[in-house]
């Protein structure tokens, strides 16, 4: 058959050039593999693999070139032959020969899993493995192929048209690999920018490049704050520091999530969040404070299951405001999704000024919740930059 034919004469090619690798620089050869034995013992394997599977490859005279310098020519110019070593193309090449050969769809599966590990594990002569250098190896390959092929008199047509056939079969199952790798690729993109802008922002910077800043009228600012952070965290182990804030964090995401409000970020032990925002809702008062009493007590039940298992913890305050902001994008590398305005102050002014576990609230906020919540009165504080305030404490849901 003119498929055994053109098999059994590439590998004639073929192992001339496992020949020649076993040639080259000793340091180069005695370097290990990634299985723990070195690049001879390697290529020895192979070539009486090859001898095994083709036994006229070993025929003499010698075949008239090397195939793989030939191949690295024309695919990577300037790359130096003798001084790289090929085990992944190598064993991928077998594959293909025997494929070739066979003709099976046993056969083109292990190909097919030969070429997917080498595209995983990187190339074994120093270049990534991207589309565009697969494909340029692929194209170079077919070239000399069908060279050797027309050389030693076999029927130019349909011995082309085998290999065509294999690199055709070839391409269409890597052209679904890449695909799916892109498609992957473009996922964790968005599922990384997710976790930092909401996804109509997101939306928004992907199809413009850009985010157009935004006031809005109505929303609610939560702030959060440990009491006591920088004296108990004195006296833990950092890692254990880091385990707790994201250990609160962590439940503080899910709460906010649950909620419907946009986390904002963390500046230290600090948490900070924003009910409606980017999206406007009516209900942003009653979001807030509903979010902020959750916080509160998931740190009580928290801080009561370290007690019990001797570990310090620490108590938090709360303090939610609400009014008009202006939410944006700042940043071009490291992407930032933040809120400015005098809410964002007072906010945090609340939150300076609140008592341990407890969540205070301002007077703008109040008259949005105060039939959904029971509050008791603190009458007027004063705030830094802001004089006299007045504020709440919001003890439970109605």
């Amino acid at each position: 058959m003119l498929n055994t034919e053109l098999a059994n004469l590439l590998a004639w090619y073929f192992h001339r050039h496992l020949v020649a690798e076993m040639q080259k620089n000793e340091e180069l050869m005695l370097r290990k593999t990634s299985e723990g034995d070195t690049f001879r013992e390697n290529m020895e394997k192979l070539l009486a693999k090859l001898v095994a599977e083709f036994p006229e490859a070993s025929r003499t005279p010698e075949a008239p070139f090397n195939f793989t310098e030939k191949w690295t020519e024309i695919a990577f110019p300037g790359m130096s032959y003798w001084k790289s070593t090929y085990k992944a193309f190598n064993h991928v090449h077998l594959a293909r020969l025997i494929d070739l050969r066979d003709g099976s769809q046993a056969a083109r599966a292990a190909l097919i899993e030969k070429i997917s590990q080498q595209i995983l594990t990187g190339s074994s002569f120093g270049k990534p493995i991207d589309f565009r250098t697969f494909f340029a190896g692929e194209k170079a390959r077919r070239t000399v192929y069908i060279q050797i092929a027309m050389q030693h008199g076999l029927p130019q047509t349909e011995s082309t048209a085998i290999i065509l056939e294999q690199f055709d079969a070839i391409a269409e199952c890597l052209y679904e690999y890449f695909d799916s790798r892109l498609t992957n690729a473009l996922r964790k993109s968005d599922e990384l920018l997710l976790s930092i802008l909401p996804r109509s922002v997101m939306e928004q910077l992907k199809e413009k490049g850009t985010v157009e800043p935004v006031y809005i009228e109505n929303a609610s600012v939560v702030f959060t704050d440990f009491q006591g952070f920088t004296s108990i965290a004195g006296r833990m182990p950092p890692r254990e520091i880091v385990d707790c804030l994201d250990e609160c964090f962590t439940a503080f995401d899910e709460i906010t999530e649950r909620h419907g409000l946009e986390k904002i970020k963390t500046i230290g032990d600090a948490y900070m969040c924003a009910a409606g925002v980017p999206n406007p809702d009516n209900h942003h008062a009653l979001q807030a404070v509903r979010t902020a009493l959750a916080f509160r007590d998931w740190i009580a039940e928290h801080r009561e299951r370290c007690e019990k298992n001797g570990k310090q913890t620490w108590r938090v305050r709360i303090g939610v405001h609400s009014g008009n902001l202006v939410a944006g994008v700042i940043g071009k590398r490291k992407f930032i999704y933040d809120v400015w305005g005098d809410t964002v102050n007072i906010a945090s002014r609340m939150e300076s000024a609140g008592l341990p576990d407890s969540v205070n609230i301002s007077r703008e906020t109040f008259n949005l919740v105060q039939n959904e919540f029971l509050t008791e009165s603190r009458g007027s504080l004063d705030v830094k930059n802001k004089g006299a305030m007045e504020m709440f404490l919001v003890t439970r849901a109605r």
